[in-house]
């Protein structure tokens, strides 16, 4: 968690250090990217997490059907 946590500061800073520096246009193009890599990371590490909830709340379903029967 304490990635994720750092990754979202990261981007956070660099869109601060975008709008608010005077760059050229090829610092802001590598800072874009950047950033791009730190967003689809992000939204990797949230897809998984996501993936292991739909399962988690599968085998809570099963447990309460089994229970009831």
């Amino acid at each position: 968690m304490m990635e994720f946590k750092k990754k979202i500061e990261q981007l956070e800073a660099l869109v601060e250090t975008m709008e608010s520096a005077d760059m050229d246009l090829d610092k802001i193009c590598a800072k874009y990217t950047e950033g791009v890599k730190i967003a689809q990371s992000l939204m990797q590490a949230m897809k998984k997490k996501e993936e292991k909830l739909l399962v988690l709340k599968k085998e809570a379903q099963k447990i309460v059907l089994e229970e009831w029967q």
